[in-house]
């Protein structure tokens, strides 16, 4: 087993690795990997989700383990607004919410892709492949296609919502960051970096 996470008490200052340790998480065809554990807050707990199941921590020290979790496709990016966790998943047509209790409910997107991020904002949910976009406007119950990104995106890292604009960073070497104003109707390029930077989230 290992230790399944590190706490802050001081804004950052120092860390603390939790006292609690569980298995693996599970992954495709073993232990999952450090890149497949994601870790959202919401209705007053945190919640970290890998392959095969999920745990979960109201204080983020002490840590239990949660239900096993039966999905399609693999898990790539987890998190929570307006009250509902959504859990990503690349090669497969589903996505899966929960209200945080532990049971998690397959919803339909109107495609299978390699979908790779997600965020929540004014009263959507709104998730991207390298392309497509899928938005929701109840809950993550319902989803619908969005505005396609630029052809030439690539894998999505990450995304936010922000003052009324969605961000997508593209996964890679790429110096591009694109947005959309409009509810994820259409996308446009920000001004380009300088090619020598490169993107990282946190």
């Amino acid at each position: 087993s290992l230790p399944c996470a590190a706490y802050s008490t001081d804004a950052g200052a120092t860390w603390t690795v939790s006292p609690t340790s569980f298995p693996s998480l599970g992954g495709v065809g073993g232990d999952v990997g450090v890149r497949e554990r994601m870790l959202a807050f919401g209705v007053g707990q945190f919640i970290c989700v890998g392959n095969k199941k999920e745990i979960f921590s109201f204080d983020g020290i002490n840590w239990d383990v949660g239900l096993a979790l039966t999905i399609a496709g693999t898990t790539k990016y987890f998190y929570f607004g307006g009250g509902t966790f959504v859990l990503v998943c690349s090669a497969t047509d589903k996505v899966y919410t929960t209200p945080g209790d532990g049971v998690y409910t397959e919803r339909t997107l109107p495609s299978a892709d390699a979908w790779s991020a997600g965020a929540y904002g004014n009263g959507r949910h709104i998730v991207v492949a390298s392309q497509a976009t899928a938005k929701s406007d109840d809950g993550g119950v319902t989803w619908t296609a969005a505005g396609n990104l630029p052809a030439d995106t690539g894998a999505c890292l990450t995304m936010a919502y922000g003052n009324g604009v969605w961000v997508v960073v593209p996964a890679g070497s790429t110096n591009k960051l694109y947005y959309s104003n409009d509810g994820g109707a259409t996308w446009s390029l920000t001004n380009t970096l300088n090619a020598s930077n490169q993107v990282y989230s946190r």
